[in-house]
């Protein structure tokens, strides 16, 4: 067998395989369209043994000649160089896609849950309150006197006091609560298989945690920020509806009528809704 035939041959059954490979580290990383890659490695794999099958006849005797063997070469090299391509787009894609996803739902300044998501996972949650028969908290968090911070202090500490305050809370919070970012300096927590007594246990952890901390300024300058907190509970036992939504939206309503009361009795306090 010449040399060229060998090499050309030898090469297009390479490339047809590592072809394959690309086509089967697609459907491992890739989440959509995950079979059809499968599929398409299966078939490659086929076609580079039948190839494989082809260069000997069944009396032994080469059945393939120099110019087809450069022919499986371009083709093979084709395949390879298409699906390299293609992986690189669609990972591409799912990259930027990942990234719009956590755009969308992320508040870009905090770091917290976007309005959009923080209901979005409300309503899940109270779906699963109802599967379950488990209590689910709601707790709207308002700055006391933000305005105050951004009049004497400029827009830019507001925002310093807003990312400060997401974090002293998410580190205080288990992995399956949610915080959210519904209004300029204004919070909600979904808290679930929470209950009203359990809910004040964690927003007094917080208010206390917050009205210790020390935000320290461009200017070395250090301010101290209060919150107040107002809990809303769902019992599922008490009450099912099939509208998560608008169940959502009363309990927010509670919450929030919950805070003022925490406003009106003081500032700095947390306050259940009755």
């Amino acid at each position: 067998m010449p040399d060229l035939f060998t090499f050309f041959y030898g090469a297009s059954l390479l490339l047809q395989i590592l072809a394959a490979v690309v086509a089967l580290d697609l459907y491992v990383h890739s989440s959509q369209y995950r079979w059809g890659w499968l599929l398409l490695a299966l078939g490659l794999v086929a076609l580079t043994f039948r190839r494989a099958l082809m260069l000997w006849t069944l009396d032994g005797h080469q059945s393939v000649t120099g110019v087809e063997a450069l022919i499986f070469f371009m083709i093979a090299s084709a395949h390879f160089l298409g699906i390299v391509l293609i992986r690189n787009v669609v990972i591409s894609l799912e990259l930027a896609n990942r990234e719009l996803k956590r755009i969308s739902q992320t508040d870009s300044l905090t770091g917290a849950f976007s309005r959009a998501e923080t209901f979005n996972r409300a309503r899940l949650e109270i779906s699963r309150s109802q599967r379950h028969h488990v209590p689910l908290s709601f707790v709207i968090v308002d700055i006391d006197h933000f305005k105050r911070v951004n009049d004497d202090y400029g827009h830019d500490v507001g925002d310093l006091v807003l990312q400060g305050l997401v974090k002293t809370c998410q580190v205080q919070l288990r992995k399956i609560d949610t915080l959210g970012r519904v209004g300029g300096e204004e919070f909600m927590l979904v808290l679930p298989e929470t209950d009203e007594d359990q809910a004040h246990e964690v927003c007094d952890r917080l208010r206390t945690a917050i009205e210790s901390k020390e935000f320290f300024l461009p200017s070395d300058e250090m301010i101290h920020i209060t919150i107040s907190l107002g809990i809303a509970t769902y019992h599922p036992q008490q009450v099912r509806v099939d509208d998560e939504s608008a169940l959502v939206h009363v309990l927010c309503q509670h919450a929030d009528a919950a805070m003022y009361q925490a406003k009106k009795a003081g500032r700095n306090q947390v306050a259940i809704w009755h």
